[in-house]
């Protein structure tokens, strides 16, 4: 397609009838637009628009989806240096592209992959409440308060190949809903972050039941301040991690049975996970965690034993 997009779809659209405007996918394909200006989109209606391999593409216009904006159903925007200005110089307060999908209030996906978006805003997602999937694939570095908290029809939220620094108090808080939502936080390859150093009120403010995948995070524990935290949210909350280290004694709290259907995926090479003898050796105060005395478990179980065969002796 030609560089300049609204006059293209222009001459697009002078040469149609006005019945035919309508597109139900729209495959926008390489363009030296620096610039996504306001009404783009205003001859052409299409419930689904893709822009693919803008190189030069930073900046959106909040109008540039007028005339489309209660049509669009599916966003996908990938493979441009696309930016989000905060930006108090009247030059840029008309454009941000969280600004621009937030008049979106028909949108049900959005996919936002290899952007150079790397701050996701408070409150980014309050005016899309219809929307099912989010996928942010790329450098996200921030998550602000709220980000997606008015999003109750949510079912998956993707944060592929992240390079997280930093998670807002609240950045995962929900308001009331039913509906189950995914969540999947993977880091670049290589790149560590660590989901344990992290405010428990990351996960304050949630009232809906989520599914937390951290699988592909290298962490060899789970902070019970932090995830204890989280699955006390709401009875229905689970974590999927594979790979602790069942040796760790940080661990000792997911043993807990209340916690079994709330963790998930948790596995220790050639153990089960819920062996108490892989717990021997946290009972010591010595180390310096929450460990209970494992041994005691063992003393009840003598204990109830011995008093069964005496009963059987005295029948």
């Amino acid at each position: 397609m030609g560089t300049d997009i609204y006059s293209t779809l222009l001459n697009i659209n002078s040469n149609l009838n006005e019945n035919d405007t309508y597109f139900k996918e729209l495959y926008i394909y390489g363009s030296d637009q620096v610039v996504l200006q306001a009404n783009t989109f205003e001859d052409i209606k299409s419930t689904e628009i893709t822009f693919m391999n803008f190189y030069k593409l930073t900046l959106v216009n909040i109008d540039a989806f007028n005339g489309t904006e209660n049509l669009i159903k599916k966003l996908l925007i990938a493979n441009t240096p696309l930016v989000d200005f905060t930006h108090n110089d009247t030059t840029y307060n008309k454009y941000g592209i969280f600004l621009a999908i937030n008049k979106l209030i028909e949108l049900d996906e959005l996919y936002l992959q290899n952007t150079s978006i790397k701050v996701i805003p408070d409150n980014a997602f309050v005016n899309t409440t219809k929307l099912q999937v989010i996928q942010f694939k790329g450098p996200t570095e921030q998550i602000g308060a709220s980000a997606f908290s008015k999003l109750t029809q949510l079912k998956r939220l993707m944060l592929l190949d992240h390079k997280l620094k930093h998670l807002s108090n609240m950045a995962f808080a929900f308001d009331t809903s039913l509906v189950t939502l995914n969540i999947t936080l993977y880091p670049e390859f290589g790149y560590e972050f660590d989901m344990n150093n992290l405010s428990k009120d990351v996960y304050t403010g949630i009232k809906r039941p989520i599914k937390l995948d951290i699988s592909m995070n290298k962490l060899a524990y789970l902070n019970e301040s932090v995830y204890g935290h989280f699955i006390k949210q709401n009875s229905k909350n689970y974590v999927v991690k594979f790979n602790l280290d069942c040796q760790d004694c940080r661990n000792l709290w997911l043993w807990n049975r209340k916690y079994v259907k709330q963790v998930h995926g948790i596995g220790c090479q050639g153990t089960w996970f819920y062996d108490h003898k892989i717990f021997l050796n946290c009972s010591s105060p010595n180390k310096g965690y929450h460990a209970r005395p494992v041994e005691i478990l063992y003393l009840f179980n003598i204990i109830t034993i011995f008093m069964f065969a005496k009963i059987y002796n005295l029948l």
